[in-house]
């Protein structure tokens, strides 16, 4: 009878360890839940006006920045740990455009963003900047 057992012991540890593997864990938080909300913000690139900023969650594993600038324009942004990153991208039409691109971080409920505006008017010299914006959730 022994001989039995250890002859099936292996193909026991295998039945187990694929229905281990298959298994999900349903509290596993999602990673863009640190990051997805409303945030009241203060940005040193609309005179300090405060404005509201909503980070959502894209497909792919990205974000969608909404009213960055308070421009009501959206821009894409990829997240890693507690830090989103912002790929430089051009929104606009052929009359004016804004060119961002930058990171930041959220740690708890407040969000901090670091990053360069090129804004271009048409017939106008482009002008450039270096922004910072903090808010809270």
């Amino acid at each position: 009878m022994n001989r039995n057992i250890l002859r099936s012991l292996p193909a026991l540890l295998l039945v187990a360890l694929m229905a281990l593997s298959s298994c999900r864990r349903e509290d596993d938080p999602d990673p863009f839940d640190t990051f997805i909300g409303d945030y009241n913000v203060n940005d040193n690139c609309t005179g300090g006006q405060r404005y509201t900023l909503t980070l959502a969650k894209a497909s792919n594993n990205r974000l969608i920045i909404v009213n960055l600038l308070d421009s009501e324009l959206s821009f894409d942004a990829t997240i890693s740990g507690n830090t989103l990153t912002i790929p430089s991208q051009t929104k606009g039409d052929s009359n004016f455009s804004i060119t961002v691109s930058g990171e930041g971080t959220v740690e708890g409920n407040r969000l901090t963003l670091d990053y360069d505006v090129r804004l271009q008017q048409t017939g106008q010299q482009a002008q450039t900047g270096s922004c910072s914006a903090t808010g809270t959730r």
